[in-house]
């Protein structure tokens, strides 16, 4: 079993109805205005890097990768296969062709992305949330309210995870 399985195995519980997750992370700001003020995750700033509009979520089947927090220790689980229903989605990579991404510096780098072509994802689709820390009191009570009853999976200090 590869890593990435490893991690969605120990956390997977309060998630059992989802066949296939995604993971969608980001930053503490941006959790909170996908929460409280938009309802929903936006493609990016709703801008590519190269100035044309963007209309892709960009997502990962790697919990593991999502993990190591390169883009927020925020990480909103979703059922690719409801998605896959209502919007597009393709596998994709910033570094290259899928079968050999590599990075500018020759290393080997998979992040197991996943493009959802929409400019906005309804917080409808949002399944839960996983934050690998330990969470304050007035954060989860504010995360449980506007999360309407989803999971909240976080971590203890000795590395243990718990459903909130």
């Amino acid at each position: 079993m590869n890593r990435g399985r490893r991690s969605w195995a120990k956390v997977r519980g309060p998630f059992a109805g989802i066949g296939t997750p995604l993971f969608h992370a980001t930053t503490g700001a941006k959790a909170g205005s996908i929460i409280h003020q938009d309802g929903q995750v936006l493609a990016a700033s709703g801008y590519s890097s190269f100035g044309n509009t963007q209309f892709r979520i960009s997502m990962t089947r790697s919990l593991e990768f999502a993990l190591r927090g390169d883009f927020g220790p925020y990480i909103f689980v979703f059922d690719r296969d409801e998605l896959r229903k209502r919007f597009r989605i393709a596998p994709m990579s910033y570094w290259g062709s899928i079968k050999r991404a590599v990075n500018k510096h020759n290393l080997a780098y998979n992040e197991s992305e996943e493009g959802v072509w929409t400019p906005a994802l309804p917080l409808k689709y949002v399944k839960g949330l996983i934050i690998p820390r330990r969470l304050l009191p007035y954060e989860l009570a504010e995360l449980r309210e506007a999360l309407s009853g989803k999971p909240i999976v976080s971590q203890t200090r000795d590395g243990k995870w718990i459903t909130a």
